[in-house]
């Protein structure tokens, strides 16, 4: 998975993890915070990921 393939498969969810995390952290500046962490995770693992 190249960055395009990330950006376009992958990042439009982005809006859905935050909602999410937010909803159960009730902090928006933490919320952003683990969604980048998730996104970031999901990036180096990508090679794992595309296989299955």
């Amino acid at each position: 998975m190249n960055a395009k393939q990330f950006e376009k498969e992958i990042f439009v969810i982005k809006d859905k993890l935050y909602r999410f995390a937010n909803r159960i952290l009730n902090n928006s500046a933490e919320a952003e915070d683990i969604v980048q962490e998730v996104l970031v995770i999901f990036w180096e693992k990508r090679k794992d990921i595309s296989k299955n």
